[in-house]
């Protein structure tokens, strides 16, 4: 102990140049682990928000209509809207524009007939209990619009980011679904 305190005492200097690193290696210590801590944060936002896309990518080139909706509270977020969809929301938004929740959208669309086979599959724990079994699931059902019933595909993502929210795709099929029923009929003649 008596040969650090002659050193300082002789070499007040060399002491205090000692000192002002200590307290700097201390403070770079400081920042670093500040950085590296803001750096795993902006890495796992960024993991976060590439996941959103990457579940947004899988359903856009097929659908028309993609949202987040959190299916405790019904509330939605829209995604993408194509423009043929686009016209369908804004006649809905524009009767109640703050009430634009998932059952509304669907209550104003769905014909009557489909609705009870929605709103089964959309309680919090179907939902839930099928997004245990697969990563999606699948619902189709049938829309009035323009006096004509149109066939829809809906398909069911989880939301990584939040347990009680999915990420919802609709597809117009009814093309599909014509076609097919016509391959039908015309095997059913054949036989």
């Amino acid at each position: 102990m008596q040969y650090i305190l002659d050193f300082i005492i002789s070499h007040p200097i060399a002491f205090a140049l000692i000192v002002v690193m200590t307290v700097a290696a201390a403070y770079l210590g400081l920042c670093l682990y500040r950085l590296v801590k803001k750096h795993r944060l902006i890495e796992s936002d960024n993991e976060e928000h590439l996941g959103k896309n990457n579940m947004i990518a899988t359903l856009s080139s097929d659908f028309d209509y993609i949202c987040r909706v959190n299916y405790i509270t019904g509330d939605t977020t829209q995604l993408k809207v194509s423009e043929d969809f686009r016209d369908i929301i804004d006649h809905i938004a524009s009767s109640s524009p703050e009430d634009l929740k998932i059952d509304r959208i669907f209550n104003s669309l769905i014909i009557p007939s489909d609705i009870p086979a929605f709103r089964e599959l959309m309680v919090p724990s179907v939902i839930t209990s099928k997004l245990e079994q697969n990563k999606s699931f699948t619902h189709d059902f049938r829309i009035l619009l323009g006096g004509r019933v149109l066939f829809f595909r809906m398909k069911v993502v989880a939301d990584t980011s939040s347990e009680s929210c999915i990420v919802l795709g609709l597809r117009n099929i009814d093309t599909e679904r014509r076609e097919e029923r016509e391959r039908q009929e015309q095997l059913y003649i054949i036989e």
